[in-house]
């Protein structure tokens, strides 16, 4: 979407340098910003994450959420226990855990920790009738349309063309 938006313009490692950039000293949030307003909200849309809840490299979710939330996703977690160590103390792992719900929450969404796949069928089904949206068809008066006066006649010039070419064509 954003590479539709802003066509030549759109540039990806920038927006990655953005929104690394969020929370820290040298926090530049121009362009991914930017980016967030030429994609524009995107309402009913969200996404569904699975995730041990415990980040120990790479982006920190909170950053990642904080676009999301900008440019209106829902992000829901899917939270499993972590099946190996994780490199991280007790300690930092429950704040960096509560550092994710916080941000996941900022989005609408929700965070849900499950041990088994009913825990996930349940949530999934949780997400299912909470993200319904519903339809409302408004009826508009009907105007003087030619609409059906032009449909008719075309169908009724073609109909005589094709009787005419049907009895008076040359025979093969």
């Amino acid at each position: 979407m954003a590479r539709q938006a802003l066509g030549e313009r759109y540039d990806r490692l920038k927006l990655e340098d953005a929104i690394w950039s969020v929370g820290t000293e040298s926090e530049d949030l121009g362009y991914a910003q930017e980016i967030a307003e030429a994609v524009g909200k995107q309402r009913g849309r969200y996404i569904a994450l699975f995730t041990d809840g415990k980040f120990n490299t790479g982006l920190n979710p909170a950053r990642a959420l904080w676009f999301a939330k900008r440019i209106g996703l829902k992000v829901h977690f899917i939270a499993f226990e972590s099946s190996a160590a994780t490199g991280l103390s007790i300690e930092e792992q429950r704040k960096r855990k509560a550092q994710t719900i916080d941000a996941v929450l900022r989005t609408g969404g929700t965070y849900k920790e499950s041990v088994d796949i009913e825990g996930v069928s349940q949530f999934l089904q949780e997400i299912d009738r909470a993200e319904k949206v519903e339809i409302v068809n408004e009826e508009h008066k009907r105007t003087e349309s030619r609409r059906e006066i032009f449909t008719f006649g075309a169908s009724a010039v073609f109909g005589i063309w094709m009787i005419g070419w049907i009895f008076w064509s040359d025979p093969l």
